[in-house]
């Protein structure tokens, strides 16, 4: 069963989707000092609503807090020069590259060849299910006999509810057991333990990856032949899998005294901002949005969300503290140089416009910690 409610991604990513900031902080002045600014979240009625203030308010023109961000963060040289990365972080696996091909060939599964043998990982399957708890079935936790396609390590489903499908084939009945996670968004299912009985209708066929498929299908991946898809998706596995290994490490890897509250409004704030556009978008105001879409409250969110807040702020406190001990500080070109980079534009106009320079910058420099200890770092 798919988990059905909006999330937040730019709470755990270092993507242009979440920041939020109080009034600005004042021009120069003692930055030992804790940022000069309010600890209330913006005012998120329409007629009040800006976004470069939200995400940039907090920030001085270099995109870094109106403090130091080493009075709160004990950096150590061993943290940041020759960080031990597991083989299992820079090294692709079987598994890895099953999964990120099965992700590709899934668009290409043909309902009308079905296979009778074991599931195994990767395989896109038909399956129907009835949820319940303690015996009872619960809204929403049935295919109601439509069937439904998914594939094993790709479709995201609560806990391992695929994965229990492993070793099955087609006709079989399976008796999934999962647990709800604590935060899944319905009082009635939080972290509740769930019985899924599980029909397996039918394996789909994949086509066989040629060098000719390639050349056909998926030329947009700038390949040829099926070795240079393989090649390439192996280095996407790595480089993903090495930047969320860095990415934690600088997340909780560092010894922090402090969290200045006002950080975490700023990250309250651009969380409030996610579901704001949304609301937005459908021409509702933000309480009824969260009422109708995601049944809470605007109050109630913010204590929801307090505690991913909290490390976000706590992630770029220490971006912001290495930044100041390897004396980096991010310039205009350096925005351009990103953007141009991972987006494919040298016209970040419409980023500025509603994201501010500032909150720019403080993205750049955050990526630039990622690359800096990366390429410090020690391959086990």
């Amino acid at each position: 069963m798919k988990k059905q409610k909006l999330i937040c991604a730019a709470l755990a990513a270092l993507l242009l989707l979440c920041s939020c900031g109080s009034t600005n902080p004042p021009a120069g002045g003692d930055t030992t000092t804790e940022p000069a600014v309010t600890t209330e979240t913006p005012d998120t009625t329409a007629d009040n609503y800006d976004t470069v203030e939200i995400y940039s308010g907090l920030l001085k023109d270099n995109g870094r807090f109106d403090l130091t961000a080493t009075d709160y963060v004990k950096v150590k040289t061993e943290l940041i020069t020759g960080v031990k990365l597991p083989k299992s972080v820079h090294t692709a696996s079987e598994d890895d590259l099953t999964v990120a091909l099965a992700s590709i060939l899934a668009s290409f599964a043909d309902p009308t060849v079905q296979l009778d043998r074991a599931i195994k990982l990767g395989d896109t399957v038909n399956i129907d299910y009835v949820g319940s708890i303690d015996g009872v079935e619960f809204e929403g936790g049935t295919t109601m006999g439509n069937g439904t396609d998914v594939t094993i390590g790709v479709t995201s489903y609560i806990d391992d509810f695929l994965y229990q499908l492993i070793g099955h084939k087609p006709g079989e009945t399976v008796n999934v057991q999962v647990t709800f996670p604590e935060d899944y968004g319905k009082e009635e299912l939080n972290g509740k333990d769930a019985l899924f009985v599980t029909k397996i209708n039918y394996i789909l066929s994949y086509p066989e990856l040629t060098d000719k498929f390639v050349t056909e299908n998926l030329s947009s991946y700038g390949c040829t032949t099926a070795n240079e898809l393989t090649e390439k998706l192996k280095s996407s596995i790595t480089e993903e899998a090495t930047n969320n290994f860095i990415y934690e490490h600088i997340s909780s890897g560092f010894e922090v005294t402090e969290i200045p509250e006002a950080l975490v409004e700023h990250q309250l704030g651009q969380m409030l901002d996610f579901y704001m556009s949304y609301a937005q978008s459908y021409g509702m105001d933000l309480e009824s949005f969260l009422s109708v879409a995601v049944g809470t409250t605007e109050e109630q969110l913010k204590i929801d969300m307090r505690p991913e807040c909290e490390l976000i702020a706590r992630r770029t406190l220490v971006c912001q503290a290495i930044a100041e001990t390897i004396g980096f500080e991010a310039s205009d070109t350096d925005v351009l140089a990103y953007f141009g980079k991972y987006y494919g534009t040298a016209d970040i106009t419409t980023y500025t416009e509603r994201y501010g320079m500032p909150y720019l910058k403080q993205i750049v420099t955050e990526q630039h910690i990622i690359d800096h200890i990366l390429s410090n770092a020690v391959k086990e």
